[in-house]
């Protein structure tokens, strides 16, 4: 398929097919992919919903080499075992008639790309669905070589050379671990190699954290259509029923409260000044200035670089002026000031705030191990330290040490090394929970006292902040925090949205985001010179209802006051992609009078109403279907967007339905 064929001649589409990469007998050709140019200036895709899956798509063609009998069963065991990748019971193939040759030619090929896929989101390109195989062929009636079109989910603005690198790697891959068992020395070379050859290579051009693939993964699930805009932001939902998200931030966060939170001492001023309970500390930036601060507020003194997230560079339980120094001198190599700090007694709790509700409430403990009543700490942290070892690199959490700082914790906690901890007792390995040692959640939300709840709320008020993190050092939750001298330590900006409960709360965030999962009214009139008109007529009932609707077809968009607009965006897609991301956009009709949308997919992932109007509808321009009559390209046109409609309007023409 083409681009859109109906242009503006300064915006030329045009096809091109990249060299074949060639290895072991497999060959990787990703062709057809359509870029926009303007003179010698390469502009990026933005990808339609076309082909039936749920994510807007692009074609790649492969090239196997693949024998008439393939070891299944040894694939998926690896699979399942290194990935845990569980396939679907049949590959997605658009064609069901296939000989056995071609079913195992389809099954290898689900498997490369269901591995693929798995690379993808592990770099965090927000890949939810494996694709589909449109095409599959012999090359030639003797080769044993097959040559597949796929389609592919396609997110905006992610290199060629991304994709390209997932489905090589995923080839070599399953190619390599085929006459393979999945012995633990196997697994270790199959981890290195892919973690070498993809997750290092690609994982400096994330799109966004971890954060982000959770939001993104609970709003596909939920059947929220998402678009990435750029740096790892993405907009949830079109039009005015949008929300714009950046990892654990959304478009509504004060851009000024994000600012202070970021240095703890004037957040920590602010919430102090608004009546909320603040740590008390003092900026040093010299060891001078911070011996005589701990000398000030009394022992024991925690010292933190003073604008740094994620415990990192934190040094708790400070007793002594050379425990001090050392702290001092960590701190500072992560910031331009150090903060030293009053202990109070406790552990942090994460509350998580989102339109003035608590959602959760997390518990952070320091990085330890869970005692069986049976087992050494030793033999624990091996285990768990084994147990990582089995996990992809990129999904290990952070090791488990028996250094001299675990030594020095388990001694604290009247521990050895030798020593056997009761069931469900941690031993702990660390002091605190950070990013650079890793730690341990339990969830609290349930027991969390309701004025512990209230100042969390009222900070995230105070600082303008539509979700944070608030932290609470608190001896016991469940306590009011004027009891026991909880304070508020840090107010964070787009918090962590991570944890074995933060899909559900996500989920439930989502309802208060994007009522209605996000969706605006859409329809699609298709025909001739007097769609337009049909068009215009559908925008008039919009607006007797008071919803703002707008209208487009390839070369005009008409506001909601009916006012024609000048837009830079060309062609029908373009134009509703711009409508789309307006927030003053309600409603949105689409008049569609080419064939454009047949190269481009939709814009967007459901219609809810066609009207058809075939009277004076124009030939394609294209002249390879210019024999062809005109209903035939209406009726593919109809045909893609039944894919993606809730219903259909009679056809309003006499004389021949499409």
């Amino acid at each position: 398929m083409g681009g859109p064929r109906i242009v503006s001649p300064a915006w030329l589409f045009k096809l091109h097919v990249t060299n074949p990469i060639d290895f072991k007998g497999v060959r990787f050709i990703p062709t057809k992919t359509m870029t926009a140019s303007l003179g010698d200036f390469q502009l990026p895709q933005r990808a339609g919903y076309l082909h039936g899956l749920s994510q807007p798509s692009f074609k790649m063609s492969i090239a196997i080499d693949c024998p008439p009998l393939v070891p299944f069963q040894t694939i998926d065991a690896w699979l399942k075992n290194a990935f845990d990748i569980k396939l679907a019971e049949k590959p997605a193939l658009a064609s069901m008639t296939q000989t056995s040759h071609e079913a195992v030619v389809a099954g290898l090929a689900w498997r490369i790309f269901s591995l693929g896929a798995a690379l993808l989101l592990a770099v965090r390109v927000p890949v939810f669905e494996v694709g589909q195989i449109l095409e599959l062929r012999r090359k030639r009636r003797t080769s044993s070589t097959w040559q597949l079109v796929l389609a592919l989910p396609r997110i905006d603005y992610v290199n060629d050379a991304t994709y390209a690198l997932a489905y090589q790697q995923a080839t070599k891959a399953i190619h390599w671990l085929i006459p393979r068992a999945p012995t633990r020395a196997n697994l270790d070379h199959l981890y290195s190699t892919l973690d070498d050859a993809f997750v290092k290579k690609v994982n400096g051009k994330a799109l966004g954290g971890e954060s982000t693939i959770t939001v993104l993964q609970e709003a596909w699930k939920k059947g929220i259509e998402f678009r990435h805009l750029g740096n790892g932001t993405y907009q949830l939902g079109l039009g005015a029923k949008q929300l714009r998200v950046d990892r654990g931030a959304i478009q509504f966060d004060s851009a000024i409260g994000a600012r202070i939170s970021g240095n703890k001492m004037h957040a920590a001023n602010m919430a102090r000044d608004a009546g909320l309970p603040a740590p008390t500390h003092m900026m040093a930036t010299t060891e001078e200035e911070a011996l005589a601060i701990a000398n000030r507020l009394g022992w024991p003194v925690v010292v933190k670089p003073l604008d740094r997230e994620r415990g990192e560079g934190v040094t708790v339980g400070v007793i002594g002026d050379q425990q001090l120094v050392e702290a001092f001198k960590k701190a500072i190599t992560l910031s331009r000031s150090v903060l030293v700090e009053q202990q109070v007694p406790g552990v942090c709790h994460r509350v998580l705030v989102a339109h003035g509700r608590v959602h959760l409430v997390a518990k952070w403990l320091p990085k330890s191990v869970k005692g069986d009543g049976c087992q050494t700490v030793r033999a624990l942290v091996d285990r768990a330290n084994v147990e990582e070892q089995a996990k992809p690199p990129w999904l290990r959490l952070k090791p488990f040490p028996l250094d001299e700082m675990a030594l020095a914790c388990l001694a604290a906690a009247g521990l050895t090394p030798d020593s056997v901890p009761p069931m469900d007792v941690m031993a702990p390995l660390r002091p605190i929970q950070t990013m650079e040692w890793g730690g341990v959640v339990e969830y609290h939300t349930k027991g969390i006292h309701p004025e512990n709840a209230a100042i969390a709320i009222k900070a995230a008020r105070i600082f303008g902040l539509s979700v944070a993190g608030i932290d609470i050092i608190s001896p016991d939750i469940t306590r009011p925090w004027h009891e026991n001298g909880g304070i508020i330590n840090e107010v964070n900006y787009s918090p962590m949205l991570s944890g074995r409960q933060i899909g559900a709360v996500i989920a439930s965030m989502m309802d208060d985001w994007l009522p209605g999962g996000g969706r605006i009214p859409v329809e699609a009139v298709i025909g001739g010179e007097t769609a337009m008109a049909e068009g215009l007529r559908i925008q008039a009932g919009y607006a007797t209802r008071g919803v703002r609707c707008w209208l487009t077809n390839h070369l005009t968009t008409v506001s909601d006051n009916g006012d024609t607009t000048a837009m830079a965006a060309r062609g029908l897609f373009g134009r509703c992609m711009s409508l789309l991301m307006d927030p003053e956009v309600e409603a949105l009709v689409m008049v569609i009078q080419t064939d454009e949308l047949l190269g481009t997919g939709l814009p967007l992932s459901r219609i809810d109403r066609i009207h058809d109007l075939l009277d004076g509808a124009k030939p394609p321009s294209d002249r390879s279907l210019q024999s062809q009559a005109v209903p035939e390209w209406m009726n593919a046109t109809r045909e893609l967007l039944l894919a993606h409609t809730i219903s259909i309007e009679p056809p309003h023409s006499a004389d021949r339905s499409i």
